[in-house]
């Protein structure tokens, strides 16, 4: 159980986290989480992580994809 509120056990899953930038749109795919049947959970880290890489990059213009590996 991850979220608490549900009896389903958790099951890793693959998602994707979009960013706002300033001039710009960042989507970062394949981020490591876990699923149950009522929420996804991301780490803290893994969270601090592309918060970290969003900022550093909020100067991209248009639109970027890329993989979490990449990070």
């Amino acid at each position: 159980m991850i979220c608490g509120k549900c009896d389903c056990e958790k099951k890793p899953a693959l998602v994707v986290q979009n960013f706002k930038l300033n001039v710009g749109e960042l989507h970062i795919q394949n981020i490591p989480a876990s699923l149950c049947d009522c929420d996804v959970w991301i780490a803290p880290s893994i969270r601090m992580e592309l918060q970290r890489y969003a900022t550093e990059n909020s100067h991209l213009q248009g639109i970027h994809n890329i993989s979490f590996e990449e990070i």
